[in-house]
Protein backbone atom coordinates (compact mmCIF):
# COMPACT_ATOMS: atom_id res chain seq x y z
CA UNK A 1 0.00 0.00 0.00
CA UNK A 2 0.98 3.36 -0.35
CA UNK A 3 0.69 4.42 2.85
CA UNK A 4 3.19 1.50 4.30
CA UNK A 5 5.74 2.87 6.78
CA UNK A 6 8.38 1.18 3.80
CA UNK A 7 7.09 3.36 0.93
CA UNK A 8 7.22 6.25 3.29
CA UNK A 9 11.06 5.58 4.44
CA UNK A 10 11.39 5.38 0.87
CA UNK A 11 10.04 8.81 -0.42
CA UNK A 12 11.92 10.12 2.52
CA UNK A 13 15.26 8.84 1.34
CA UNK A 14 14.63 10.42 -2.28
CA UNK A 15 13.94 14.01 -0.69
CA UNK A 16 17.12 13.47 0.93
CA UNK A 17 18.87 12.52 -2.08
CA UNK A 18 17.04 15.45 -4.18
CA UNK A 19 18.10 18.13 -1.36
CA UNK A 20 21.74 16.94 -1.65
CA UNK A 21 21.45 16.80 -4.96
CA UNK A 22 20.49 20.13 -5.26
CA UNK A 23 22.25 21.65 -2.81
CA UNK A 24 25.81 20.64 -4.56
CA UNK A 25 24.07 22.05 -7.99
CA UNK A 26 23.93 25.37 -6.49
CA UNK A 27 27.03 27.57 -5.97
CA UNK A 28 26.79 29.66 -2.80
CA UNK A 29 26.95 33.39 -4.08
CA UNK A 30 30.35 33.23 -2.00
CA UNK A 31 31.71 30.26 -4.08
CA UNK A 32 30.46 32.16 -6.87
CA UNK A 33 33.04 35.26 -6.07
CA UNK A 34 36.15 32.73 -5.36
CA UNK A 35 35.71 31.26 -9.28
CA UNK A 36 35.29 35.00 -10.25
CA UNK A 37 38.35 35.95 -8.44
CA UNK A 38 40.35 33.21 -9.33
CA UNK A 39 39.62 33.26 -13.19
CA UNK A 40 40.69 37.49 -13.35
CA UNK A 41 43.62 36.39 -11.67
CA UNK A 42 44.44 33.98 -13.79
CA UNK A 43 43.35 36.23 -16.99
CA UNK A 44 45.31 39.38 -15.44
CA UNK A 45 48.60 36.76 -15.43
CA UNK A 46 48.34 35.63 -18.79
CA UNK A 47 47.95 39.38 -20.01
CA UNK A 48 44.80 38.31 -21.64
CA UNK A 49 42.28 41.28 -20.23
CA UNK A 50 41.79 43.60 -22.79
CA UNK A 51 41.78 46.74 -20.51
CA UNK A 52 42.89 49.79 -20.49
CA UNK A 53 44.84 51.13 -16.85
CA UNK A 54 42.20 52.46 -15.22
CA UNK A 55 39.41 49.97 -16.53
CA UNK A 56 42.22 47.47 -15.15
CA UNK A 57 42.11 49.06 -12.01
CA UNK A 58 38.44 49.24 -11.67
CA UNK A 59 38.48 45.38 -12.18
CA UNK A 60 40.85 44.36 -10.23
CA UNK A 61 39.55 45.99 -7.21
CA UNK A 62 37.24 42.55 -7.11
CA UNK A 63 39.93 40.64 -6.45
CA UNK A 64 42.21 42.54 -4.44
CA UNK A 65 40.20 41.27 -1.15
CA UNK A 66 40.99 39.65 1.74
CA UNK A 67 40.68 35.69 1.29
CA UNK A 68 37.58 35.19 3.47
CA UNK A 69 36.00 38.55 2.66
CA UNK A 70 32.69 38.48 0.29
CA UNK A 71 31.91 42.21 0.32
CA UNK A 72 32.12 42.99 -2.96
CA UNK A 73 30.31 39.41 -4.17
CA UNK A 74 27.48 42.47 -5.40
CA UNK A 75 28.39 45.91 -5.99
CA UNK A 76 28.14 48.23 -8.32
CA UNK A 77 30.81 50.50 -10.64
CA UNK A 78 29.48 53.93 -10.82
CA UNK A 79 31.28 54.78 -14.23
CA UNK A 80 31.28 57.76 -16.15
CA UNK A 81 29.89 57.70 -19.53
CA UNK A 82 32.49 56.34 -21.93
CA UNK A 83 34.28 55.06 -19.31
CA UNK A 84 34.31 51.39 -21.28
CA UNK A 85 32.27 49.39 -18.82
CA UNK A 86 31.38 46.91 -21.93
CA UNK A 87 34.86 46.14 -21.05
CA UNK A 88 34.35 45.39 -17.81
CA UNK A 89 31.61 43.02 -17.91
CA UNK A 90 34.10 41.34 -20.53
CA UNK A 91 37.20 40.88 -18.24
CA UNK A 92 34.47 39.55 -15.56
CA UNK A 93 32.38 37.33 -17.77
CA UNK A 94 35.75 35.65 -19.09
CA UNK A 95 37.56 35.09 -15.90
CA UNK A 96 34.41 33.73 -14.37
CA UNK A 97 33.58 31.71 -17.43
CA UNK A 98 37.44 30.39 -16.78
CA UNK A 99 36.45 29.06 -13.78
CA UNK A 100 32.94 27.80 -14.11
CA UNK A 101 31.97 26.95 -17.60
CA UNK A 102 28.56 25.56 -16.86
CA UNK A 103 26.89 28.08 -15.28
CA UNK A 104 25.23 30.78 -16.85
CA UNK A 105 26.67 34.54 -17.17
CA UNK A 106 23.17 37.02 -17.35
CA UNK A 107 24.00 40.43 -18.67
CA UNK A 108 20.72 42.60 -18.64
CA UNK A 109 20.17 45.51 -20.76
CA UNK A 110 17.59 48.11 -21.35
CA UNK A 111 16.77 47.57 -25.15
CA UNK A 112 17.18 45.45 -27.92
CA UNK A 113 19.27 47.73 -29.92
CA UNK A 114 22.00 47.75 -27.24
CA UNK A 115 21.61 44.10 -26.56
CA UNK A 116 22.26 43.34 -29.99
CA UNK A 117 25.58 45.24 -29.94
CA UNK A 118 26.73 44.38 -26.70
CA UNK A 119 26.80 41.07 -27.97
CA UNK A 120 28.66 42.12 -31.19
CA UNK A 121 31.09 43.56 -28.93
CA UNK A 122 31.77 40.51 -26.96
CA UNK A 123 32.26 38.47 -30.09
CA UNK A 124 34.43 41.02 -32.00
CA UNK A 125 36.74 42.00 -29.00
CA UNK A 126 37.16 38.67 -26.74
CA UNK A 127 38.63 35.28 -28.01
CA UNK A 128 36.65 33.69 -25.54
CA UNK A 129 33.18 34.06 -26.59
CA UNK A 130 31.88 33.88 -30.02
CA UNK A 131 28.47 33.67 -31.60
CA UNK A 132 27.88 30.22 -30.34
CA UNK A 133 29.14 30.97 -26.71
CA UNK A 134 25.93 34.36 -26.92
CA UNK A 135 22.55 33.68 -26.47
CA UNK A 136 19.79 36.30 -26.33
CA UNK A 137 16.61 36.94 -24.79
CA UNK A 138 13.66 39.33 -25.80
CA UNK A 139 10.98 39.64 -28.00
CA UNK A 140 11.87 38.19 -30.52
CA UNK A 141 14.74 35.87 -29.39
CA UNK A 142 14.64 33.73 -26.30
CA UNK A 143 17.96 31.17 -26.48
CA UNK A 144 18.85 29.90 -23.39
CA UNK A 145 21.45 27.16 -24.18
CA UNK A 146 24.69 29.37 -24.07
CA UNK A 147 26.97 30.21 -21.69
CA UNK A 148 26.29 33.70 -21.71
CA UNK A 149 22.38 35.19 -21.84
CA UNK A 150 21.90 38.69 -22.46
CA UNK A 151 18.36 39.53 -21.96
CA UNK A 152 16.17 42.91 -21.80
CA UNK A 153 15.39 43.92 -18.15
CA UNK A 154 11.81 43.62 -19.77
CA UNK A 155 12.12 39.85 -20.10
CA UNK A 156 14.02 39.05 -17.40
CA UNK A 157 11.83 37.84 -15.30
CA UNK A 158 10.82 35.26 -18.19
CA UNK A 159 14.39 34.62 -18.61
CA UNK A 160 14.83 33.44 -14.87
CA UNK A 161 11.74 31.10 -14.91
CA UNK A 162 13.11 29.43 -18.14
CA UNK A 163 17.21 29.19 -17.05
CA UNK A 164 16.66 28.47 -13.83
CA UNK A 165 18.44 30.88 -10.64
CA UNK A 166 20.62 27.53 -9.54
CA UNK A 167 22.15 27.61 -13.01
CA UNK A 168 22.72 31.31 -12.67
CA UNK A 169 26.38 32.17 -11.53
CA UNK A 170 26.98 35.70 -12.84
CA UNK A 171 24.71 38.36 -13.38
CA UNK A 172 25.72 41.38 -14.78
CA UNK A 173 23.53 44.76 -15.38
CA UNK A 174 24.47 47.05 -17.84
CA UNK A 175 23.04 50.71 -17.07
CA UNK A 176 21.45 49.62 -13.59
CA UNK A 177 20.12 52.10 -13.31
CA UNK A 178 16.81 50.56 -15.10
CA UNK A 179 16.55 48.24 -12.33
CA UNK A 180 15.47 50.27 -10.02
CA UNK A 181 12.06 50.26 -10.58
CA UNK A 182 9.92 48.66 -7.58
CA UNK A 183 9.25 45.46 -9.81
CA UNK A 184 12.72 45.01 -10.74
CA UNK A 185 14.51 45.60 -7.57
CA UNK A 186 12.59 42.47 -6.43
CA UNK A 187 13.55 40.31 -9.21
CA UNK A 188 16.73 41.58 -8.81
CA UNK A 189 16.99 40.44 -5.07
CA UNK A 190 16.20 36.48 -6.43
CA UNK A 191 20.10 36.27 -7.53
CA UNK A 192 20.81 34.95 -4.30
CA UNK A 193 23.38 32.54 -5.11
CA UNK A 194 24.75 34.41 -8.32
CA UNK A 195 26.98 37.34 -8.01
CA UNK A 196 25.44 40.28 -8.83
CA UNK A 197 26.51 43.59 -10.19
CA UNK A 198 25.74 47.13 -11.75
CA UNK A 199 27.62 49.34 -14.53
CA UNK A 200 25.61 52.68 -14.31
CA UNK A 201 26.49 56.65 -14.44
CA UNK A 202 23.54 57.56 -12.55
CA UNK A 203 23.41 55.52 -9.49
CA UNK A 204 21.05 57.84 -7.73
CA UNK A 205 17.84 58.60 -8.56
CA UNK A 206 16.19 59.22 -4.67
CA UNK A 207 16.13 57.89 -1.25
CA UNK A 208 14.58 54.88 -2.64
CA UNK A 209 15.54 54.39 -6.15
CA UNK A 210 19.44 53.93 -5.92
CA UNK A 211 21.74 51.28 -6.88
CA UNK A 212 22.80 50.93 -3.09
CA UNK A 213 19.22 49.18 -2.53
CA UNK A 214 20.06 46.51 -5.18
CA UNK A 215 23.64 45.90 -5.36
CA UNK A 216 24.76 47.43 -1.69
CA UNK A 217 28.36 47.57 -2.06
CA UNK A 218 30.52 50.70 -4.56
CA UNK A 219 33.34 49.00 -5.86
CA UNK A 220 34.49 51.97 -7.58
CA UNK A 221 33.88 55.39 -9.22
CA UNK A 222 35.34 56.99 -11.73
CA UNK A 223 33.51 60.60 -12.25
CA UNK A 224 33.38 63.01 -15.07
CA UNK A 225 36.26 64.84 -14.32
CA UNK A 226 38.44 61.97 -13.65
CA UNK A 227 37.31 60.35 -16.87
CA UNK A 228 38.79 63.35 -19.08
CA UNK A 229 42.09 63.53 -16.76
CA UNK A 230 42.51 59.90 -17.66
CA UNK A 231 42.26 60.42 -21.42
CA UNK A 232 39.25 58.00 -21.04
CA UNK A 233 37.21 60.74 -22.49
CA UNK A 234 37.49 64.02 -24.58
CA UNK A 235 37.18 67.37 -23.07
CA UNK A 236 34.19 69.30 -23.22
CA UNK A 237 33.59 73.27 -24.48
CA UNK A 238 30.98 75.02 -23.61
CA UNK A 239 29.92 77.65 -26.31
CA UNK A 240 27.37 79.75 -27.32
CA UNK A 241 26.58 80.61 -30.68
CA UNK A 242 24.06 83.78 -31.34
CA UNK A 243 21.96 84.30 -34.47
CA UNK A 244 21.82 88.08 -35.60
CA UNK A 245 19.76 86.79 -38.32
CA UNK A 246 17.95 90.13 -40.80
CA UNK A 247 13.85 89.64 -40.40
CA UNK A 248 11.47 90.87 -42.73
CA UNK A 249 8.59 91.85 -40.78
CA UNK A 250 6.32 93.78 -43.39
CA UNK A 251 3.83 90.81 -43.51
CA UNK A 252 3.36 90.69 -39.57
CA UNK A 253 1.25 94.10 -39.07
CA UNK A 254 -2.48 93.57 -39.27
CA UNK A 255 -4.98 96.15 -40.73
CA UNK A 256 -4.60 99.10 -37.97
CA UNK A 257 -0.65 98.73 -38.36
CA UNK A 258 0.48 97.51 -35.44
CA UNK A 259 1.87 94.06 -35.27
CA UNK A 260 0.15 91.01 -35.24
CA UNK A 261 1.24 88.52 -31.72
CA UNK A 262 0.29 85.49 -33.94
CA UNK A 263 2.07 86.29 -37.16
CA UNK A 264 4.98 88.17 -35.34
CA UNK A 265 5.50 84.79 -33.42
CA UNK A 266 5.23 82.70 -36.58
CA UNK A 267 7.55 85.10 -38.70
CA UNK A 268 10.24 85.38 -35.67
CA UNK A 269 10.29 81.56 -35.04
CA UNK A 270 10.62 80.82 -38.60
CA UNK A 271 13.66 83.31 -39.29
CA UNK A 272 15.48 82.14 -35.98
CA UNK A 273 15.60 78.58 -36.89
CA UNK A 274 16.43 78.91 -40.68
CA UNK A 275 19.34 81.34 -39.52
CA UNK A 276 20.70 78.89 -37.06
CA UNK A 277 20.23 76.15 -39.64
CA UNK A 278 21.86 78.41 -41.42
CA UNK A 279 25.23 79.11 -38.83
CA UNK A 280 25.55 76.01 -37.93
CA UNK A 281 26.21 74.76 -41.38
CA UNK A 282 28.03 77.17 -42.36
CA UNK A 283 30.62 76.87 -38.63
CA UNK A 284 30.80 73.32 -39.54
CA UNK A 285 31.67 73.79 -43.63
CA UNK A 286 33.71 77.10 -43.01
CA UNK A 287 34.45 77.86 -39.69
CA UNK A 288 37.29 76.84 -37.31
CA UNK A 289 37.61 76.15 -33.70
CA UNK A 290 40.94 76.98 -31.71
CA UNK A 291 41.51 73.94 -30.64
CA UNK A 292 39.98 71.56 -33.26
CA UNK A 293 41.05 73.59 -36.34
CA UNK A 294 38.82 72.78 -39.06
CA UNK A 295 35.70 70.88 -38.45
CA UNK A 296 34.83 70.04 -42.34
CA UNK A 297 35.25 66.25 -42.41
CA UNK A 298 35.31 65.72 -39.06
CA UNK A 299 32.62 62.60 -37.52
CA UNK A 300 29.62 65.13 -36.18
CA UNK A 301 26.87 64.15 -34.57
CA UNK A 302 24.05 66.93 -33.88
CA UNK A 303 20.91 66.62 -31.63
CA UNK A 304 17.68 68.19 -32.58
CA UNK A 305 14.45 68.39 -30.65
CA UNK A 306 12.00 66.83 -33.17
CA UNK A 307 11.97 64.70 -36.94
CA UNK A 308 10.55 68.01 -38.46
CA UNK A 309 14.31 69.93 -37.64
CA UNK A 310 16.67 67.15 -38.01
CA UNK A 311 14.92 66.83 -41.84
CA UNK A 312 15.72 70.18 -42.11
CA UNK A 313 18.88 70.73 -41.01
CA UNK A 314 20.02 67.64 -43.12
CA UNK A 315 18.70 69.61 -46.43
CA UNK A 316 21.04 72.90 -45.10
CA UNK A 317 23.99 70.62 -44.87
CA UNK A 318 23.78 68.97 -47.80
CA UNK A 319 22.60 72.24 -49.77
CA UNK A 320 25.36 74.12 -48.54
CA UNK A 321 28.21 71.55 -48.98
CA UNK A 322 26.73 70.87 -52.80
CA UNK A 323 26.52 66.99 -51.58
CA UNK A 324 24.93 64.72 -48.81
CA UNK A 325 27.32 65.00 -46.30
CA UNK A 326 24.94 64.73 -43.18
CA UNK A 327 22.05 62.64 -43.07
CA UNK A 328 18.89 62.56 -40.33
CA UNK A 329 18.86 59.63 -37.80
CA UNK A 330 15.19 59.13 -36.28
CA UNK A 331 12.42 56.77 -35.60
CA UNK A 332 11.49 57.05 -38.97
CA UNK A 333 14.69 56.38 -40.68
CA UNK A 334 16.84 53.44 -41.45
CA UNK A 335 18.79 51.36 -39.06
CA UNK A 336 21.46 51.36 -41.77
CA UNK A 337 22.30 55.08 -41.09
CA UNK A 338 23.70 54.60 -37.96
CA UNK A 339 25.76 51.92 -39.29
CA UNK A 340 26.93 53.96 -42.09
CA UNK A 341 27.98 56.54 -40.11
CA UNK A 342 29.53 54.37 -37.66
CA UNK A 343 31.48 52.87 -40.50
CA UNK A 344 32.79 57.10 -41.93
CA UNK A 345 30.32 56.87 -44.78
CA UNK A 346 29.37 60.04 -44.24
CA UNK A 347 30.66 62.87 -41.62
CA UNK A 348 27.43 63.90 -40.22
CA UNK A 349 24.33 62.61 -38.24
CA UNK A 350 21.50 64.67 -37.09
CA UNK A 351 19.84 62.56 -34.69
CA UNK A 352 16.78 62.55 -32.58
CA UNK A 353 16.64 60.80 -29.62
CA UNK A 354 18.64 57.94 -30.96
CA UNK A 355 22.05 58.06 -30.24
CA UNK A 356 21.91 58.16 -26.62
CA UNK A 357 23.17 55.40 -23.95
CA UNK A 358 24.97 52.56 -24.80
CA UNK A 359 26.16 54.43 -27.74
CA UNK A 360 29.66 53.77 -28.52
CA UNK A 361 31.80 55.57 -31.54
CA UNK A 362 35.17 55.96 -30.82
CA UNK A 363 35.58 57.90 -34.14
CA UNK A 364 32.82 60.88 -33.68
CA UNK A 365 35.15 63.94 -32.87
CA UNK A 366 32.29 66.54 -32.27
Amino acid sequence: MSNSPKSAQKTKEEIIENIIKNKEATLSRYQNFDALKEGITEKFVSNSLNLKDRQQESVLKLIDTPSGDYAFSKGYFHACTAFGKTYLMMAMAEGYNHIQPNKKIIILEENASVLEQVKQDFIDKTEQFDKTSIGTFYGKEKSIDTPIIISTYASMKKMIEKVGLENIGLVLCDEAHHILSKNRQEVAHSFDNACLYGFTATPDYNEDKNCAKVFENLIDQVTLSQGIDNKLLCSFKNSLMISRTAVDLSNAKNKSGDYDAKKLSEILKQSHLTGIREEIADFYLFGEDKTLGKLVGKSTIINTPNQEEAEELTKVFNSKAGYDIAKAYHSNTDDNVLEHFNQNKFPVLIQVNRVSEGYSNPNAEI
